[in-house]
């Protein structure tokens, strides 16, 4: 199978993260989407022309949840991501969905808009952002002072979206630090020491930042 990622965007950190817990053997191909070559690359795959996208055979995936749970399909080793318990891995994909609807999504904002010149910023979307982000990281802490992970006692789904937001919202210092937040930023640091988070670092510093970061 062959995975067209981009390291620094959060989404294709979730599922890399994925893909080395699993120890999913893939043939990596680097795309950065801002770039008209690797978009052009994209869309003769897929219409959409996104990342992260994966190929197997007759098999492509755009959404980062759905190749998640594919690679969780693809190898019995590593943690099992959709819990076979069916409450479980209900919790699991809401928090899967959380991270990427609440953390996820403003952080790509973010990373882009405050980039811009002061005068063509969205001033209140950004700030709405940030609230978005600072409300659901004080959810995650609420979750996380009863378990060690974000859906139970194991590593799931649920953990990657957020781990790959927070990475990112940190790195380029739309969020200070996690002060605030004591139960995720014991977690984050759990989480950014599993070798599967060492091996993306190692991957992202072999690969340019966009234009601007």
């Amino acid at each position: 199978m062959k995975l067209l990622h981009y390291p620094h965007a959060p989404y294709s950190r979730k599922v890399l993260l994925a893909a080395y817990e699993k120890g999913v053997a893939f043939e990596s191909e680097i795309c950065a989407p801002f770039e008209k070559a690797a978009k052009e690359r994209l869309r003769g795959i897929h219409p959409l022309g996104t990342v992260p996208l994966l190929v197997d055979g007759d098999e492509i995936m755009t959404e980062s949840s759905i190749i998640v749970e594919y690679f969780d399909l693809a190898s019995e080793s590593g943690p099992v991501l959709v819990p076979r318990d069916p409450r479980v891995a209900l919790r699991a994909r809401t928090i899967d969905r959380f991270g990427d609807s609440y953390l996820m999504g403003p952080t790509a904002y973010l990373a882009w808009s405050l980039r811009k010149t002061v005068e063509t910023q969205n001033t209140d979307k950004i700030r709405s952002q940030r609230a978005t982000v600072e409300t659901a990281l004080g959810l995650a802490d609420g979750w996380l002072g009863e378990r060690a992970f974000l859906a139970g006692d194991a590593l799931t789904m649920g953990d990657l979206s957020p781990v790959s937001a927070i990475s990112c919202l940190l790195s380029d210092r739309t969020l200070p630090d996690l002060s605030c937040w004591p139960n995720v930023a014991r977690w984050y640091q759990a989480m950014i020491a599993r070798p599967s988070f060492v091996k993306v670092l190692e991957e992202c510093a072999k690969v340019p930042l966009p234009p601007g970061f």
